[in-house]
């Protein structure tokens, strides 16, 4: 296993803060539709350390599930239905967890659906934000000219040739991706 590079941590580090600032703001956002605005101190103190330890049990789940693998370059299908499995699995997690531990004043039903639909909207938003702007995707580029120019640029810079396109003369120019 080789050690990430600083760019690569940086990387992780902020998948990791977003995805705690869209829970918390998840959380903010569902406590003010479920007791109104503006949120009394009483309500975020009951809410704040069962969440706390709701948050790690999420945090644990992404990381189990591997979203937090930097390969992943769209919100594909693939990837889609491992965010719903692992939200389903946080879902189930986070049920038992309120509903068997006698430790907790509250047992929220219809606000922990509340907070999963909104979690799940702000996650998918903020992931399709990150790997829309911020991945790279892949460089094209388009040379034209006589095939033995082109080769020999290609071979300068390391290129591979991926098609021709051909012109009105029949001759072929390439396209490299």
């Amino acid at each position: 296993m080789t050690t990430p590079t600083p760019l690569k941590r940086f990387q992780l580090l902020f998948l990791l803060m977003g995805d705690i600032a869209v829970f918390v703001l998840s959380l903010r956002a569902g406590l003010w539709i479920r007791y109104g605005y503006p949120l009394s101190p009483e309500i975020w103190e009951i809410h704040r350390i069962p969440y706390f330890l709701v948050l790690l049990i999420f945090l644990f789940c992404i990381s189990l599930g591997d979203l937090y693998n930097l390969r992943h370059r769209s919100l594909s299908l693939f990837l889609l239905q491992k965010i719903l499995v692992v939200f389903l699995l946080w879902m189930l997690l986070t049920f038992s967890f309120f509903y068997f531990s006698p430790w907790f004043v509250i047992t929220p039903k219809l606000f922990l659906l509340l907070h999963v639909s909104l979690l799940l909207s702000g996650f998918l938003f903020y992931r399709w934000i990150l790997l829309k702007f911020i991945s790279p995707g892949p460089l094209r580029w388009a040379f034209m000219g006589s095939p033995k120019q082109i080769q020999e640029l290609l071979s300068v810079k390391g290129y591979q040739l991926q098609f021709y396109v051909a012109a009105l003369t029949g001759e072929k120019f390439p396209l490299l991706r």
